[in-house]
Parts: structure tokens; sequence; C-alpha cells
């Protein structure tokens, strides 16, 4: 008996630290927190799209098509073919163990097994991960070395491959965007996937016209994509959105499509729908804390879109009341739904209550009911220490890679502000070679610890929360409407 509990103690060191060991750091800040939240959705990001092989593999002439863009961005074709997998798909799931000994050199061997990826193509899982590899202040943030600019130039061809995949392959007969399974058939549509696409070819518009992005300029991508987001539009109203999560999630894609549209009809048509969205949400009542943390994130973005106070006024209400009654001080989130026994998360979930704690810090506008304890201040304290727990104590995000972070911002900041201390690096996560440093599929509390649930990496979840993980850049947040573009397509309109 001693012999075994001797081989299993090693056994646990071997596999690095375990989310029942996890404990929280001394003195974690708001500032850490969102550091952290930066952090882990950049260790996330390019595990997926150029490390882990978890879609198609990109080879011959779109290889070519990828290499003489980057060469225009000073990446060399023997650095990207080296040691990186680009893909110009994403799958739905997959296993995020490494097959082989890790060599930092060659960034290949973090491959993940191919024969343990679930090969569906989800329309979502295309849009959210666009949206990531694509976000304007994600790619301005800690993005001033080579390195580091050489990471965010190679996820924009990716983008505009998943892109293509969109627009020939993955839409019905009806005009709507559909999964497709391994063997190519095409799935049923869902609404979700509508909102998440128009999303998608909104931002990859506005990102390839921005004026302050000319890296990635591209007028004949931009025409391409906005004529593309005309359709994801179409489809969103052939399939309209019906939860309290497919209308506030709507509610930021037409704000981003309304920014991006050429048609001024088609951008009043999104406009005039944001209020009939808003509004059905605040008749509507939120029962689970996903919805309420939407309800919070949709109904904020509706009244900076339309300055409708009422539609803030009832974010406030959702966030202090509702979500408030659900926090369980010693687990340190919320309960799912009230009298919940044990709580349970995934990535989607995580970026929800993400998305109204952000909401609420940096777009609520006083009187509060408490300036203390209400609003910011509230959802300041709640980020903190929700953050630590669900993402990290959870066991969540599995591991960290400070081999991705520059020495440039180690040495000028807390070493607090990229790992938080309870998290191994990839070699010591788990397995015989180590795990990916991303987010597991679902994490589970059962009132008195966490448990990892599902350890597989789950595409649209964690590229919606990677979306969701921000920090302030030049007062514009990339999970919220770019009012500054859309506010001049509105004034164009008019004629001033």
């Amino acid at each position: 008996m001693k012999r075994f509990a001797i081989m299993l103690l090693i056994c646990m060191v071997a596999a690095g630290t375990a989310y029942s060991e996890r404990k929280p750091a001394e003195d974690f800040t708001f500032e850490a927190a969102q550091k952290q939240a930066y952090w882990y959705s950049l260790y996330n990001v390019p595990h997926l799209t150029m490390f882990s092989g978890m879609g198609k593999i990109m080879k011959g002439g779109g290889m070519t098509g990828i290499i003489e863009w980057l060469k225009g961005g000073g990446v060399k074709k023997a650095e990207l073919v080296k040691d990186m997998y680009m893909i110009s798909s994403v799958y739905r799931q997959g296993d995020p163990h490494f097959i082989q000994q890790v060599d930092p050199e060659n960034k290949k061997s973090m491959g993940w097994s191919r024969d343990k990826m679930d090969r569906t193509l989800d329309p979502s899982a295309q849009a959210f991960t666009i949206i990531k590899s694509v976000a304007k202040n994600f790619h301005r943030d800690y993005h001033e070395t080579t390195n580091n600019q050489r990471v965010a130039i190679a996820m924009y061809p990716e983008a505009k491959e998943m892109a293509r995949l969109l627009a020939e392959k993955m839409i019905d007969d009806k005009g709507r965007f559909v999964s497709l399974s391994a063997e190519g058939k095409k799935q049923n549509p869902q609404a979700f996937d509508q909102i998440a696409v128009l999303w998608a070819f909104s931002d990859l518009a506005l990102v390839a016209s921005d004026p302050e992005l000319a890296p990635y300029n591209d007028l004949d991508l931009a025409w391409w994509s906005v004529k593309m987001a005309d359709r994801a539009f179409k489809a969103t109203q052939i399939l309209s959105p019906r939860s309290i999560i497919e209308k506030s999630l709507a509610i930021e894609a037409y704000g981003r499509y309304a920014a991006a549209a050429e048609n001024s009809r088609l951008r009043r048509d999104a406009l005039k729908a944001i209020r009939a969205f808003a509004r059905r949400i605040i008749k509507d009542s939120p029962k689970t804390v996903t919805e309420m943390g939407l309800a919070v994130y949709g109904l904020t973005e509706a009244f900076r879109v339309t300055g409708e106070y009422d539609f803030l006024s009832k974010a406030m209400t959702i966030f202090n009341n509702d979500m408030e009654s659900l926090w369980d001080t010693k687990a340190g989130v919320y309960a799912n739904t009230r009298g919940a026994g044990k709580y349970v998360y995934t990535p989607f979930d995580v970026g929800s209550v993400l998305a109204a704690l952000n909401a609420v810090i940096w777009y609520a506008i006083p009187p509060y009911e408490n300036p203390l304890d209400s609003g910011p201040s509230l959802a300041r304290k709640r980020y903190i220490r929700f953050f630590e727990n669900a993402v990290v104590l959870s066991g969540m995000q599995q591991a960290a890679h400070l081999l991705l972070v520059e020495p440039l911002y180690l040495d000028r900041e807390p070493k607090i502000h990229f790992v938080h201390p309870s998290l191994p690096q990839p070699e010591k996560a788990g397995g015989r070679f180590g795990k990916a440093p991303v987010y597991a599929g679902e994490v589970t509390y059962d009132g008195n610890r966490w448990k990892v649930t599902d350890s597989r990496f789950k595409t649209s979840d964690a590229m919606f929360l990677a979306t969701m993980s921000v920090i302030l850049n030049r007062h514009q947040v990339d999970c919220f409407i770019p009012l500054n573009r859309l506010t001049a397509r509105v004034l164009a309109d008019s004629g001033i």
C-alpha cells in the first residue's frame, strides 16, 4: 500500500500541477486578472491555428499564397515551413495532449493526435476563430517585437481561408450556413451559427478597410467580406434568433454589420433590429447565469448603439440583482441557476460572464444603487475572484506557456501578469509528453472542489472565451462594437 502511494505521488508530480492542488495567488489584482485573460487567449489561439494541426493543413498552392503574404510582412519561407502547422479550417474538437516530446525549436512537435479529432466543421468554430484572428487590439497589445508581429500577421491569411470555406462549402440551398460532417455531409442549420458568421464577415470587412491597420488592408477582401456579410445578415433573418443568448449575440453581430455594410437600407434594418432584440430581452426572464451574462452584454451594447437608457438600466438591474443573487462566496463563482447543487462551466459560459463583467466595468454610467458595491466597483471585485476560480483554479486553463511571451514583456512587468503561480507549463500539464495550454471543454464544482470533467478542446466555445478575454487598448476593446466606425457610417448616410 505504501509503495502504491509513493508511485501515485510520483505520477502526480510527473503530470504537473493538478487542479485540486491549485491555490489562490497572493494579492491577485484586477490588473493581473485582465492581463492573464489576454495571455491565456493568446496561448489558445496559436496552439489551435499553428501548432495543433487541428484542421485542414495547408499545402500546395494555398500554402504558396500564404507564404507570399507572409513574406510581404517580413516572414521568410524557411521560418514558416520549419516550425508551424498552418491550417485553412478548424475542426470541432480534439485532445490537446502532445503526442511526442516537445522541441522548443520546432512548434510542429506540439501537434495533437489527428486520430482523436472530431473533424466536423462548424460555422461558429470558423467564425469565432476568424473573429479572434483579426481582432484589432488583440494584435496591437504586446505585438511590439518581430516575433510577435510574425504570429499576428500569420493569423490573417488563415482567417481568409476559413472565410472562403464558409462562402464556398458551408451554405445550404436556402442561404444558411451549416456544419459539415467529417464526410462532407451538410447538417441542419442553427440560428447561433448564422449570428457568429455575420459577426465574422463584418469584422473581416472592418479590418481589411481600417486605415489604422495598413498591413491588413485589402480593398478587394473588404468588398467581398461586405457582400458575404450581406448574405449572412439575410441568413439571420431566415433563421431568426429566438433565445436570450441568440438575441444578445445578434445585437453584437448586427452592430458590427451596421458599421461594415455599404447598403444604407440594410444598415437601417440592422439598427432597427437591435432595438427590437433589446426590447425582447427586457421582456424575457433569463434563468441561467449564461443567459444573464449575455443579456447584460447585449443590452449594454444596445444602449451604446441607440442611446436608449432603458437598455442600460435593465442591464444594470440584471447584473446588480439577478446575477448577484447567484454569487457563491465560497466557490468564488456564480451558480449556474438558483438552487444548483453543483456548478458546471464551459468556456462559453465563462465567456458570457466575462462579457457582462467587462460591459459593466467599461460602459456602465452613474447613478449606481450603491457606488461602493454595485456597478463597476462590484464588477471589478467579482471579476477578480470569478476569473481566478472559473478559469485557473477550476483547471479550465490547463497550462501556461511562457515561451510564447517575449523577454521584453517579462522584464518590464510582474510575472503574475502572464501566468498564475498555480499553472504548470505545458510539459508538466499531464500525460506522457504534456498538454497544450488551452481551455478544457468543461469544469465542475461539487461544493468542495473543482474537477475537469471534459479536458477536450472545443473550438467554438474556446474561441468565444478568447474573444471575451480582453484588456482595454486605446479606449477600445475588441469584444465591443466599434462605435467610431458605426458613427461614421450613420453620418455618411445622413449626408452631414
